[in-house]
């Protein structure tokens, strides 16, 4: 296949459009609850290795996963694959509703048929695409955000192109009259055009923390940034925590859990209808969203994970969202704005989640205090971590020096961090490329420098492109290691420079390879280096990525495992020097 970035035209172009059949498909899997798609995927006829397939290539995206189980159904049954065969999995899976509808569009749409344009992606075909990346109306999605820092509005309505047919679609779908209960069959569309969902999202951060060791409140920042990495990356690698989370959310009637991603923790949930997000709204004025994000995500496997005593939470949801959201749900037509992104369903944070906890944070409401959490009450005497503060609790405490020793675990910890976060990242490498070699007009090319990675960045964000997540993603890794060079410079490597104490000759030498490991990790983050040909073997992506893909990406994909193979040569290095101290 040709270098998709050196043609300018674009990917939507060539996609083909979608079929009726495929809007269907695309409505059922907006419609299916967590606890339902798995005994539906059965009911197709899929096995577990196609789950687990399912499971392992979209890790997270729940809605995906949905997507491509009903794609690899179609795919698998062939011209067998219809609208009356999915009503009876439907029906036997317990979603008689779901099916009803489903063959009351089919008969009202006689051109409904199981051939679809659409095909499932693993196979190979010049013009393929999912469902997230097809012609026609995409309805909005309401999204509930928990990720350990800020979360804003996200929107999601309709995509680049739609058939000549569905020009005659109402703008706006309101419903007249009394409003029906929750629940009540018939309250709302789940397929065909007159579908809508809207986008609300909802904050869930660390608001304080104890940690697990006594630890001098100058480095609060650092430890406040180890326990937010340790919990949420432990959250989204097991998963379970989250998905109870997403059973109880799920059991409102029209929400449906759309997407769970790291960053810290992203979790997008579609309200299919007003009711449901009146009920959400309700639950979080009420503290029951708060209660539920609590008791489900911190318990004493997260908090060993993270290293901490204690955890408390805090939840928020903008009421500029609520009005947004029902604008959505109403079709209104302000908000109707075609997506940009052929892929993805949210946009970034619009700030990242390390250089929030870094930065001055203004005092922020808390959630009521209760025995578990008030730390007058903890015989323990240790401090506790407020964000935006790094005041002792007792009053007239006197700050104590770290030692070098600390300062050596924190950058210890920061490297594993770092690898951790790396490693999160080289699962969805995939999508990283995509989003490179989506910028348009720039041409597909090697990239060589920092700079040139943050100019894509730029034309993403310009462009509207949800995308941009992937390389912010890997820019925030890249200024977290600069950052820890820092700690390093100015809290390890400044003390031992102008220590008076006498060297040996093993010292001495130990010492300039201490200081050249330095110079080397500071080049590597230099914007304008040149990484081009770094050793792209350590990237070790030959089998994710094309031979050519990997002559363009392989330098800036080998950046930072060259990075974290010199903070660990740095760490090795500052170890055996300060052993003879």
């Amino acid at each position: 296949m040709a270098l998709e970035g050196a043609v300018g035209v674009s990917r939507a172009g060539r996609d083909p459009p979608m079929s009726e059949f495929d809007k269907v498909l695309r409505d059922v899997s907006s419609e299916l609850k967590q606890c339902d798609w798995k005994p539906l995927a059965k009911l197709l006829g899929l096995d577990d290795e196609d789950l687990a397939a399912l499971a392992y290539e979209n890790h997270g995206d729940l809605l995906a996963q949905k997507q491509q189980m009903l794609l690899l159904w179609k795919h698998k049954q062939g011209d067998a694959a219809s609208p009356d065969e999915l009503c009876l999995a439907l029906e036997r899976a317990n979603l008689s509703l779901l099916a009803e509808e489903v063959r009351a569009y089919a008969r009202s749409n006689p051109r409904i048929s199981g051939t679809t344009s659409i095909v499932y992606p693993g196979v190979k075909r010049k013009t393929s695409a999912d469902l997230r990346k097809s012609g026609g109306p995409f309805t909005l999605t309401n999204c509930v955000a928990i990720k350990g820092s800020s979360l804003k509005l996200q929107t999601r309505d309709s995509a680049r192109k739609q058939e000549s047919t569905d020009s005659i679609r109402p703008k706006t779908q309101q419903t007249r009259g009394p409003m029906a209960r929750l629940g009540t069959p018939g309250q709302r569309k789940r397929i065909g055009p007159f579908k809508r969902i809207g986008f609300m999202d909802i904050h869930t951060v660390i608001d304080r923390a104890v940690p697990s060791d006594d630890t001098p409140p100058d480095d609060m920042h650092d430890i406040l940034d180890n326990i937010n990495e340790g919990f949420f990356s432990f959250l989204m690698t097991r998963m379970e925590e989250i998905n109870h989370v997403v059973e109880q959310l799920e059991r409102t009637d029209g929400i449906v859990v759309c997407r769970v991603r790291r960053g810290s923790l992203l979790l997008t949930v579609s309200c299919n209808g007003i009711e449901s997000q009146r009920a959400l709204w309700s639950k979080y004025l009420g503290g029951t969203l708060h209660e539920l994000m609590q008791s489900s995500l911190v318990n004493d496997r997260t908090l060993k994970a993270a290293g901490a005593q204690e955890i408390v939470l805090q939840t928020a949801i903008q009421e500029e969202q609520y009005h947004r959201c029902s604008s959505q749900l109403r079709g209104s037509k302000v908000l109707s704005r075609p997506s940009t992104s052929p892929s993805g369903l949210l946009s970034p944070p619009a700030t990242p989640i390390v250089a929030q906890l870094h930065a001055p944070a203004p005092p922020t409401p808390t959630p009521k205090s209760t025995p578990r959490h008030s730390p007058r009450e903890r015989p323990t005497g240790r401090r506790q971590i407020v964000r935006g503060k790094g005041r002792s609790p007792r009053e007239g405490y006197d700050a104590v020096e770290i030692s070098m020793e600390q300062h050596l675990r924190n950058f210890c910890r920061g490297i594993k961090s770092a690898e951790e976060s790396y490693s999160y990242f080289a699962l969805e490498v995939r999508r990283f490329v995509e989003a490179l070699k989506s910028v348009k007009p720039v041409s597909t090319k090697t990239i060589s420098t920092l700079t040139e990675v943050e100019d894509f960045e730029r034309i993403l964000k310009d462009q509207g492109s949800k995308s941009v997540h992937m390389v912010e993603e890997f820019l925030n890794i890249v200024r977290d290691l600069s950052k820890l060079r820092a700690h390093v410079l100015e809290n390890i490597w400044a003390k031992i420079n102008s220590s008076l104490k006498m060297e040996g000759r093993t010292q001495k030498k130990t010492k300039e390879d201490i200081w050249a490991a330095l110079q080397k990790w500071g080049a590597l983050m230099a914007k304008e280096t040149d990484f081009s040909d770094l050793q792209t073997t350590k990237a070790e992506f030959g089998n994710v990525l094309k031979p050519f893909e990997m002559k363009c990406y392989g330098g800036v994909l080998s950046l930072v495992p060259e990075v974290l193979d010199t903070a660990n040569c740095v760490d090795d290095l500052l170890n055996s020097y300060l052993q003879f101290i």
